[in-house]
This record gives structure tokens, sequence and C-alpha cells, in this order.
């Protein structure tokens, strides 16, 4: 039968398939192995919904719901060639519309709903990300879910179908649609969240001092008429000003700011070894709430929401530095310059005018952004301004570049040669050998010991330099398992009163993960010299 309509099949009237595709399928249910009868089944309805011409979709009038709220949604289907299709029934959320509708060729059936969805309804989320989980693994309880990477019992329509003498059901996801001036018609998914989310202003917070240190809370409404308090789990040791706020949301969607401080009481913990933990809650109808959102959003992917507990890292590191004004060029982005911030440093961003045509004097260091000789066109007008800047007594610290297929660096860097290879250390525990433990950046302002390479992140750095003039010095060496000791992964030089440092070490992931020795070997980088 499928050997017939593929020989017989009419691009102008795919139509004509669909009588013998409808036999097969009615043909395949004598098939006794389950297997390959529900494996060509949704084969077989596949095909007939794309010769028939028939569309159908769910559309909500907002993206997002709470579990136990009302929303409303659009049911919609259109028969493009054929008249002979009834749509019998759509069920959803629990509830089930009887219509019996015959479609008629290129008209439009619409059917508006308003449902409420079940309280019982898991929040939308990866099921790979709903548990607590270690940073090399996910976890997930029901491991037949394992390998997809999409929750697969999000809320859906089933439209179920007349078509000649048989009965097909479909489902189809809940999605929402909006009109982009530019894009078009756009789709996204359908979302089940909690009627309130709670996002801190920065997942880490450092206390370098014992001043207050300021922070904010955003708040985000799903629901209309709320009545809600903000309140902490604090870790010993710590208090948060104001401790609690109470305030009222009247809209769904609507986002609310509130401003906090936090100061350590007890004892400086120096090394930063101890991790506290600041856990918001927002309290409505007497359940606390401790869930922060987040929604990826790329051109090139479906949008995507994940749910994660609301934590504040809290870092209470003594750091010693000698100065505090910096300035920052950035690169391809990262979030390094905000991470200083934090620390207590005094930043501001450099733009082309800035480097070419002033002084820079007033800036006791100068770093350069992840990528910056990759991305930046002007940066060949940089070289000679930072160059002075150096011989005149400035310090500046060149984070890592690229050379690779899809970018490679054309512009001087350095003083003196050097090149960028693409050697690395992934491994983030490697042992790190301090090669000169005497020198300056492993001893001013902060000692610097091997503890301070513990608890790192993802990596210990990349694209390390290579083939380095005789002025260069290095510091430091580590390896993957197996492989060779790198020492290019810092390296420094003198030229007149200033210094030079190139560094491979993956800073932009350290600091905004809160890696306290990362803290001190940045702020001993930016103090040498002074």
């Amino acid at each position: 039968m499928l050997k017939t309509a593929q020989s017989t099949f009419d691009a102008t009237h795919p139509e004509k398939t669909v009588p013998i595709l409808l036999a097969a399928l009615t043909k395949l249910k004598t098939v006794e192995n389950k297997y390959w009868n529900a494996y060509k089944e949704n084969e077989i309805k596949k095909l007939i919904l794309a010769c028939s011409g028939l569309y159908f979709e769910a559309i909500a009038k907002s993206y997002f719901v709470t579990p136990g709220d009302s929303f409303s949604i659009a049911l919609t289907a259109i028969s493009r060639l054929s008249n002979d299709v009834i749509l019998q029934q759509v069920k959803i959320s629990g509830k089930d519309s009887i219509l019996n509708f015959p479609l008629s060729k290129n008209e439009l059936f619409t059917l508006d709903k308003t449902l409420q969805l079940p309280l019982n309804t898991t929040y939308t989320n990866p099921h790979w990300l709903q548990e607590k989980h270690e940073q090399d693994a996910y976890v997930t309880k029901d491991l037949s879910k394992r390998g997809d990477p999409w929750n697969s019992d999000y809320l859906s329509a089933n439209y179920i179908f007349k078509i000649g003498n048989e009965t097909l059901s479909f489902n189809v996801p809940v999605e929402y649609k909006w009109t982009d001036p530019v894009e078009g018609e756009l789709y996204r998914p359908f979302e089940a969240v909690p009627p309130v989310t709670i996002n801190p202003s920065d997942e880490v917070l450092i206390l370098n001092s014992n001043n207050p240190r300021s922070f904010q809370l955003k708040i985000k409404s799903a629901s209309d008429s709320l009545k809600v308090k903000i309140g902490f789990d604090l870790p010993k040791g710590f208090t948060v000003s104001p401790p609690e706020s109470l305030f009222d949301i009247a809209t769904k969607g609507t986002e609310v700011i509130r401003n906090f401080t936090i100061t350590a009481n007890s004892t400086y913990n120096s090394t930063g070894k101890t991790i506290n933990t600041l856990k918001p809650w927002v309290e409505m109808k007497g359940k606390k709430y401790y869930t922060e959102v987040n929604r990826i959003e790329y051109d090139h992917i479906d949008p995507m929401v994940v749910l994660k507990p609301c934590e504040i890292k809290l870092l209470p590191i003594d750091l010693k530095s000698k100065l505090l004004k910096v300035g920052y060029i950035d690169g391809a982005g990262d979030e390094v310059a905000k991470c200083l911030i934090q620390a207590g440093f005094e930043l501001k961003f450099l733009n082309e005018a800035d480097i070419v045509n002033t002084s820079l004097s007033e800036y006791g260091a100068i770093i350069t952004g992840i990528r910056a000789y990759n991305t930046l066109d002007n940066i060949d007008k940089y070289y000679e301004p930072l160059m002075k800047y150096i011989e005149e007594g400035g310090n500046l610290i060149v984070q890592y570049n690229t050379n690779n297929f899809l970018g490679s660096v054309n512009s001087k860097i350095g003083p003196y040669p050097f090149k960028i290879s693409r050697d690395r250390v992934t491994d983030e525990s490697a042992t790190v050998t301090f090669t000169k433990p005497e020198h300056r950046i492993l001893n001013t302002p902060n000692k610097i010991s091997i503890s301070d390479f513990e608890g790192w992140v993802q990596e210990r750095g990349l694209y390390f330099a290579t083939d380095l003039s005789p002025e260069y010095e290095t510091i430091l060496s580590w390896n993957d398992p197996g492989e060779k000791p790198l020492d290019g992964g810092l390296i420094i030089a003198s030229k007149g009163k200033g210094h030079f440092i190139y560094t491979g070490i993956s800073f932009f992931r350290q600091l905004p993960a809160g890696v306290p020795g990362a803290y001190r070997l940045m702020t001993n980088l930016i103090n040498l010299g002074h």
C-alpha cells in the first residue's frame, strides 16, 4: 500500500493519497509487533497530516501561568485540501470539548477557552535540572527520560479527527504566539511557573570589609493581586537590613525591585574556604517560595526557562590592595569588571577616545577583557598609547585571546614578542607548581598559597603564551593528566617604570563563581609595581 502511495503520489494534489494512507493505517492494526505498530502508525499519521493539509494549534494568550490560575487559550484547526474531515473533540488540561465540527476546505475553525491549570502541575523546567546536582553531573530520578533534553510532559492539547472512516488522535503542545515587526510570527513554549520568583542582582557577594554590602532582589509576579513578604534564611554571623519587606503586587507580570544590605558580623574568613549561602524567599499565603527564574533566549534556539533555588554565595575575604582605580577595555564580554567592582575597585570602561586622546596615568592598572584583540576593530590604535602607559609606570593586564581558525591575533600585544598557543589546562583541579615562589605576584599585597587554587571551576586556563622573548618571566606551571607542564598561563615583563602581564588563567570563570584564590591572585596582578 505504501509503495503504491509513493508511486502514484501527485504533488499538485497530495490529498488524493490520503485514502490509501488511511487504508494502510487500518491494515496496520493487524500487525502484532507492538513496537513496529506504534512506530509506523506515527509515520503514517504524519503523512496523512501533510497530504490532507490539516493544521491545528493551541495558542495561549500569555506565555506563562501559575498552577491553580486560569488562562485563556485559542484552539484553531484548518483543512486546506479536503472536505472530508470532522473535528470530533479537543482535550486539554483535563477538559474535554465535544465538537463534531466538519472542517470545510480552507475555512478556519477557532474556539476560545478559559481553563484552570491544575494545582498539581509540575513547573516548567528541564527534568535534568529539577534535582540538586553536583558540579560534574546532572540528576534525573525518572530514568526513562535519559537522553531527552526537554520535558515530554509539557501541557498539550489532544485533537481527535475523523478522516474518512478512520479516527486519528494528535497531540500538540500549548504555545504562545506573537508577531515581531522584524522576525514576523514567532512561537515560544507555554510555561507553568511559581506564583512569584525572586532573582538576585548578584550571585556572589564579596564582603571585603566590615562595611555593609548592598544588593538587590527582583520579584516577579505570575498572578494578580498578591500580598508578599521577602525574608531570608541567613547563615550564622551575618545580618541583612531590612530583615523583611512587605508589599503588594497588583498585576501579573509586574517586577518589583527591593534594596537590601548585608553585613558580616563574625571574624573574617581570610581564606574564604567556608561557603556561606544567603537564601532569599518570598512568602505568599503562608507558603515560602525560593525559586529563581532564568530565561535563555537566542535567535537560533527555542526560548527556554530554567528554574533553580535562589541562593547568593557570600564570600567574606580580606583583600589587601594598595590601589583602587582600574581601567577596563571591554572585549568579547565577561563579568570580570563587574566582579572587580564588587571587590571594591573603582573601575572605568575605556573607549578609543579615552585611550588615544587622554592621559592614562590615573589608572593603577588597565585590564583588557577576554578576546579583546580578536574582536576590537580599532585595537591597533591602542598599542602605542598602552606601551607609553607602561613605560610611565602603568600596569597592563591582557586576558586571554584566541588563536585558531575562528579568530587569530594579528595585532601587537606586548612590549616584547610572544605567541598565543592553543595550550590549555582543562582539569580545574590540576596541581599548580610555583616555579618562582618568591615572586612579588605570589607575595604582595596578598600571600598566595597552593590552597588558593582549590575550588576552581571548569578549567585552569586556556590559550597560554609560548615562544617567549627572554624579557618575560613565568611564575607557575601546571598540566592536565598525562601531558607536559605548561608555564605560559601567566607571563610578566617590565618595561620602563611599568609592567605588562598576559594571562590565560580563566579569571572570567573563577571570579563570577566566587573563587577566593582567584580574587587574591587578580588583586596581586593589579597591584604589581605599586
